[in-house]
């Protein structure tokens, strides 16, 4: 737990903050993740959300493959198989069926191409295709049939690269680049779109609040309206007809607001604040609310976070 200390690091300067509070939250206390981590990749199957990789205790060296599975009616973490590569900053998604791992970093100073999907009937991996780019803190989503992997970084510099991987073909495909370049960014779809929000360029000292979405039909992209705040490394999911944004980093600073996105009015408002600041950690949309596990609650600190909150947004 960090909820004692973390504040001292909280940047209450963010632009976001001067954003006027929009609707209630109601907070629960989940179980605690089993293990301290961040910079981990987290997907839905069912009503089993399961935690994979990540950086962990006791320094910001130790890379994992371990992989948590959390029962949301049973309200139990457990143990299953290991992804088959020490891994962090991966792309990580499901079709509620399997759950595709792609991307990331292995050693600190090599990016994956390798793409590999987890069965939980059998807890087994299988190794898929390659993806064409190597990339690691890439925006990862599904729709459709198909996984739509953009930005990231080659550990030289952000990409812009957008590609389509199709999950019964086991093929993928170049789509149009993403016109703003960038990394620790993150993605999601709806209604044949992928939205992706914010990143940084170069370095966390250099983030953006660049909102863009692809149309998968009309095959272009578009800019929205900007995030509230230039932040990284924070985590989003689609709630209800929103798309919410939680904590990030900013310099040597983190986060503890929330932003929403209500998609019918193309605005962005404010929700408040987590319970504490925390950026690389899991945001998990769910039937009982908003999952947000681990994390880190200072920049480049072996203080990890293994906390779980879960949001009911009023």
């Amino acid at each position: 737990m960090w909820r004692d200390w973390s504040n001292r690091n909280v940047n209450r300067n963010f632009i976001g903050s001067k954003l006027k509070i929009s609707g209630k939250n109601i907070w629960k206390k989940g179980p605690d993740l089993p293990t301290y981590r961040y910079e981990f990749g987290s997907a839905l199957v069912g009503d089993n959300f399961y935690i994979i990789g990540g950086v962990t205790a006791p320094t910001v060296y130790t890379v994992t493959k371990r992989v948590d599975r959390y029962d949301i009616k049973s309200k139990e973490w457990s143990r299953v198989s290991n992804h088959p590569y020490i891994i962090h900053h991966p792309g990580v998604t499901s079709d509620q069926n399997f759950v595709y791992v792609i991307g990331g970093n292995g050693l600190r100073i090599s990016s994956y191409s390798i793409a590999h999907k987890y069965n939980p009937e059998t807890d087994r991996w299988q190794r898929l295709a390659d993806m064409p780019t190597k990339r690691c803190a890439l925006g990862l989503a599904y729709l459709d049939g198909k996984i739509y992997a953009v930005g990231g970084a080659d550990n030289k510099r952000p990409l812009s690269a957008f590609e389509e991987y199709d999950v019964e073909k086991n093929q993928w495909k170049n789509l149009p680049d993403m016109p703003t370049a960038r990394e620790h960014l993150f993605s999601v779809t709806i209604q044949r779109f992928v939205y992706v929000l914010g990143g940084y360029q170069n370095d966390r000292f250099h983030n953006v609040n660049t909102f863009e979405r692809y149309s998968i039909g009309r095959k272009v992209w578009e800019k929205l309206a900007p995030l509230p705040a230039k932040i990284s490394g924070f985590s989003a999911c689609i709630y209800g007809k929103s798309i919410f944004a939680f904590g990030g980093e900013q310099g040597w600073a983190t986060s503890d607001e929330i932003y929403e996105y209500k998609l019918k009015e193309k605005k962005w408002f404010r929700r408040g604040n987590m319970p504490a600041a925390r950026y690389a950690g899991a945001v998990i949309s769910a039937e009982d609310g908003i999952h947000i596990v681990g994390g880190n609650p200072l920049m480049m600190s072996g203080k990890f976070s293994n906390d779980h909150d879960i949001l009911i947004p009023q």
